[in-house]
């Protein structure tokens, strides 16, 4: 395929940084630049990247057009001192709407607007959380007069659960914010199925038929040489724990199994990533630290081999957000291991497991859930999964229906212009 189209793509966060939010348009960039669009993208200095802890990641794909510009005021604030936690604690209160990035703003619309000048037409893609990044495409999209696609990563103000314990002026500032943002929109694309029904209840003067649902990928299908090897004793989670989350459930379901069944001496759980002191807490006191270790972070290609090594995967997602699926599955899917998905009942995680023919969803709250569900992967033959039930996560794949959404909204607006013109009226 070949495009003298324009693609605009506004992303905080771009390869290298190793932050999630970054991994999406780092792949679909890619994807769509060899589809022959022109594809130009406005990203936040690697030097903030607060997310990724500072880690850049070469392993992943970049585009050749990307250009970088720092916030005219960086938050939060990175020196000690009493006037730096200050400015902190009143940044927090009074960008609780927006985020910290705010003050990126003002550089990422200029140089969006100065990078595109005189360019034919285009499209205007803004991939948010941070919200900074809608505000700019707002503003891009309306000086160039090109058509706005909003990239949910996450869910703004259409989740009060999160915003709410922010303050209700938050809340409706975010809200106001936002509304402004669909307004100018011409199409918005959603993480999943279930964030998507949660927009629609959120929003329901928005039409629904500009809504569309692109998950998140993988690079390629792992393929075992030699597919009678063993697997590694361990049961990899990647990542750090947050509120909500545990390991415990996991690591108690597994020295139940271990004390019951010899030959599952020396299993282990190993997590990649910080985890905090209460859950370390929990663990020594249920007396679970042999069975669990704890690893620092590292690049996605030290990862992917120890994903690939694995006896099973754990991902864990919690009820605050469970109209999502974690960055980690899709890595884990590549990698071809047996997934192990600790999640509430009713969430997309829960759902997205139960359609593979090598994961389970658990409930962390029913020990019964947890034990059975890790057993039975346990006793799964050591083989890959059906690159049949893959392909639709593939980068590729997931880029052509991309594409699908980028002609509609540009043939719209094509036909908007038409119906606008003099010629039109005669």
């Amino acid at each position: 395929m070949t495009s003298n189209k324009t693609i605009l793509i506004i992303s905080y966060y771009f390869a290298p940084s190793a932050a999630v939010g970054g991994k999406r348009f780092s792949f679909l960039a890619r994807e769509l630049e060899r589809r022959g669009y022109r594809v130009h993208v406005v990203a936040a200095v690697n030097d903030s990247d607060q997310h990724g802890n500072g880690m850049l990641d070469p392993s992943l794909p970049t585009i050749q057009s990307v250009h970088r510009c720092a916030a005219i005021l960086q938050l939060p604030l990175s020196r000690q001192g009493l006037f730096s936690r200050a400015v902190n604690w009143l940044a927090r209160r009074l960008l609780a709407a927006v985020g910290m990035e705010l003050f990126w703003a003002g550089p990422a619309t200029r140089k969006a607007l100065k990078l595109v000048r005189g360019a034919p037409g285009g499209v205007v893609i803004a991939t948010a959380p941070p919200w900074t990044a809608a505000i700019v495409g707002r503003r891009v999209s309306k000086r160039l007069g090109w058509p706005l696609i909003l990239d949910y990563r996450d869910t703004w103000s259409g989740y009060p659960k999160l915003l709410g314990r922010k303050g209700k002026l938050a809340y409706r500032v975010a809200r106001w914010i936002e509304s402004r943002c669909i307004a100018q929109s011409s199409a918005r694309v959603l993480n999943t199925p279930e964030m998507s029904d949660w927009y629609e209840k959120y929003f329901p003067s928005v039409g629904t038929d500009r809504n569309y649902v692109v998950p998140n990928g993988i690079e390629a299908i792992h393929h075992s040489s030699d597919s009678t090897a063993p697997a590694s004793m361990e049961i990899v989670h990647a990542g750090a724990i947050y509120t909500q989350r545990s390991l415990v459930p996991v690591v108690r379901a597994l020295a139940q199994l271990v004390g019951r069944k010899p030959q599952y001496q020396g299993l282990r759980v190993v997590t990649y990533g910080p985890m905090p002191e209460q859950e370390h807490k929990r663990v020594e006191e249920e007396g679970l630290r042999e069975l669990l270790e704890v690893r620092p972070r590292v690049t996605r290609d030290r990862l992917f081999q120890a994903l690939k090594e694995a006896r099973m995967l754990l991902v864990v997602s919690g009820a605050d957000m469970g109209y999502s699926i974690p960055y980690k599955t899709y890595d884990y899917l590549a990698a071809g291991r047996p997934i192990l998905a600790l999640t509430p009942r009713g969430t997309a995680l829960e759902r997205f497991a139960s359609e593979l023919d090598h994961g389970a969803p658990a409930d962390p709250s029913d020990p019964d859930s947890v034990y059975g569900a890790l057993e039975r992967l346990l006793a799964l033959p050591n083989v890959p999964p059906s690159p049949q039930t893959l392909q639709k996560h593939l980068w590729p794949n997931l880029a052509s229906r991309y594409v699908d959404v980028i002609e509609t909204v540009l043939n719209d607006a094509v036909t908007e212009r038409r119906n606008r013109s003099p010629s039109a009226a005669t």
